[in-house]
């Protein structure tokens, strides 16, 4: 939670652009080699292990993918209150948090949840360029249950297009033959894999 709180900091003092840009810092930072999940009772240090540094980010990232996909900030920040305030100065399981936020927000979210708590990698996106047709060709490894727009946004050409991908190759022609710059910020955690052929 502070890691996300970070962002939300930025985007209160500043700008939501801000918070959009600590955003995606942290997708750099995340090396996607361990879920965040973890067994009770074993010591993990992110001083000695570089992979223990992804819990961090990946919560945070796991935060603003749930507050996409709530899409009522409203109601996403009364449920961090609310929460903040009931399990104040207490240790509280994974199990306990995902069920308070199912509650607080009014619907069920666990999907979302054990994908970013349990698996390695968020929904990974793989994307072949095809540089002398400038087309870009996508779609998704495995169906993602909990994004209901199922939209991402990419910036090319000076320009922020959206596709929705799904499972099945698609393809869309862009204006140059450079790969486009892949936004996580207004939408739900996620990577880019480039192909080399599809």
């Amino acid at each position: 939670m502070a890691t996300y709180a970070e962002a939300l900091f930025l985007e209160r003092a500043y700008s939501r652009l801000e918070y959009a840009n600590k955003i995606e810092r942290d997708v750099l930072y995340v090396e996607n080699t361990i879920p965040v999940y973890k067994k009770c009772d074993v010591l993990y240090n992110s001083w000695v292990n570089d992979s223990d540094k992804d819990i961090y980010h990946k919560g945070a990232l796991m935060l603003h993918s749930l507050r996409m996909v709530v899409d009522n900030d409203s109601l996403f920040f009364k449920a961090i209150r609310t929460m903040s305030q009931e399990f104040s100065m207490q240790h509280v399981s994974t199990d306990q948090a995902v069920a308070a936020f199912n509650k607080h927000l009014g619907a069920d979210y666990s999907v979302l949840f054990d994908w970013y708590l349990k698996r390695v990698k968020p929904p990974v996106l793989d994307v072949y360029l095809d540089g002398t047709t400038h087309e870009l060709h996508y779609q998704l490894q495995d169906a993602v249950p909990f994004s209901p727009t199922g939209e991402l946004l990419l910036f090319t050409s000076g320009e922020i297009g959206s596709i929705r991908p799904t499972t099945e190759y698609q393809t869309v022609k862009l204006k140059e033959s450079n790969l486009p710059q892949f936004m996580v910020s207004p939408s739900i955690y996620y990577i880019p894999e480039t192909k080399k052929k599809i």
